[in-house]
C-alpha cells in the first residue's frame, strides 16, 4: 500500500515538474515580434524583450517584422517554432498576429504601444498609456489652483477619459471633455479653448500622442499656452520635449512585467481578452516650461521626476 502511495506521489510531482518552472510559471516557449527599426527607434522594444527574458524562465523566441510581413508569414514561423503564444509589440503587430488567434488558437498579447482601453477588446493588451490618475495626481500637486481640466479627443479615447473623469471628480477636478472627430474640429477646439481658458484655475491634457496629434497643432497649442501662460499635461514625453510641462510613462521593466502576467493568464482555454494600462510610472518635466509658469521646483519637487528637459 505504501509503494503504491509513493507511486502516486511521485506521478504528480513529475506532471507538475512538465507544468510549472521554478517561478511557478508554465514551462512555455514565447513568440516575441517587434517592429525592425534601425537605432534609436528600436531602443524602447529592445528593452521590452531584453526585460521579458530577463524576469521569466520561459523561452522567448523574436521575430522582427517589417512593411513586408503578412499574417500568414507569421504563421509559418509560429508553427516552424513550435508557438502557441505569441507577445506582438507595436500597434503593426497587432494586424498580423490578431488574425491567427481565430484560426490558429494562438493566445496572443500585445504591448509597446499607446493603446486605449475600449468597452469591447478586440485583443488582449497592456499600454503604454498612463492611468489618468498619475497624471491628476500630480497635476493637483504642481499646481493646487486648478480646478478645471479640458481634454480634445475623439470618440475612441471615450472609455479611458469617462474613468479619468470619475477620478478626477474624488480629487476635486472637472474634467471636462471636447469631442471631436475630425482634425479640423479639433483645431477649433483647441483654439477656442487656448482663448477663453484662465490660466489660474484651468489646464489643457493632451491625450493623443505619437501620430495621433497634428505636429502643426502641436506648435500653436504650445505657442498659445506659453503666450497666455497655460499650464499643458500629456500623455507623451515627446511632448514633453517640446514644451509640454509633464507626463508620466511607463517603465519598460514593469510593462515586461505586465506582458509576461497577462500571457499566462492567457493559457486556460476559455481565457477573455484582458486590457490594462500602465501601473507603474516614471515621469518626464520641462523645467524651462515649469519656471516660465512661477512653478516652484525645489529639489522636493524634482525628486518626483525621472527624466528632465531641456537636458542638463
Amino acid at each position: 500500500m505504501k509503494t503504491v502511495r509513493w507511486q502516486i506521489v511521485l506521478i504528480f510531482f513529475c506532471l507538475f515538474g512538465l507544468m510549472s518552472n521554478s517561478r511557478g510559471e508554465p514551462n512555455l516557449t514565447i513568440g516575441v515580434l517587434y517592429p525592425k527599426l534601425r537605432a534609436p527607434y528600436n531602443q524602447v522594444f529592445v528593452s521590452i524583450v531584453a526585460s521579458l527574458r530577463e524576469q521569466s524562465s520561459a523561452k522567448i523566441m523574436t521575430y522582427g517584422y517589417d512593411q513586408g510581413d503578412s499574417s500568414e508569414t507569421i504563421q509559418k514561423w509560429a508553427e516552424t517554432q513550435g508557438l502557441r503564444h505569441l507577445i506582438g509589440l507595436g500597434r503593426g503587430s497587432v494586424a498580423l498576429v490578431s488574425p491567427l488567434e481565430a484560426r490558429h488558437g494562438i493566445k496572443a498579447v500585445f504591448g509597446g504601444s499607446a493603446f486605449y482601453p475600449q468597452k469591447d477588446p478586440l485583443f488582449s493588451a497592456v499600454s503604454l498609456v498612463p492611468a489618468p490618475h498619475c497624471l491628476l495626481d500630480e497635476l493637483v500637486q504642481l499646481q493646487p489652483r486648478v480646478k478645471q481640466v479640458h481634454v480634445v479627443a475623439p470618440d475612441s479615447f471615450l472609455s479611458y477619459l469617462e474613468d479619468a473623469a470619475d477620478y478626477a471628480n474624488s480629487i476635486g477636478l472637472t474634467l471636462d471633455i471636447h469631442r471631436s472627430g475630425t482634425v479640423q474640429e479639433t483645431a477649433q477646439h483647441y483654439k477656442t479653448l487656448l482663448k477663453e481658458m484662465n490660466p489660474k484655475s484651468e489646464a489643457i491634457w493632451l491625450v493623443q500622442a505619437g501620430r495621433g496629434f497634428d505636429k502643426t497643432l502641436l506648435k500653436d497649442v504650445l505657442k498659445k499656452a506659453w503666450q497666455r501662460d497655460l499650464i499643458t499635461i500629456s500623455n507623451s514625453v515627446a511632448h514633453v520635449k517640446k514644451g509640454i510641462l509633464f507626463t508620466c510613462y511607463s517603465e519598460d521593466e514593469s510593462h515586461a512585467a505586465q506582458l509576461l502576467k497577462m500571457i499566462i493568464s492567457r493559457t486556460s482555454s476559455d481565457s477573455k481578452h484582458q486590457f490594462a494600462l500602465a501601473d507603474t510610472f516614471r515621469k518626464s518635466i520641462n523645467v524651462r516650461t515649469g519656471k516660465h509658469l512661477g512653478l516652484v521646483l525645489e529639489r522636493d519637487v524634482m525628486s518626483r521626476f525621472w527624466l528632465v528637459f531641456p537636458a542638463r
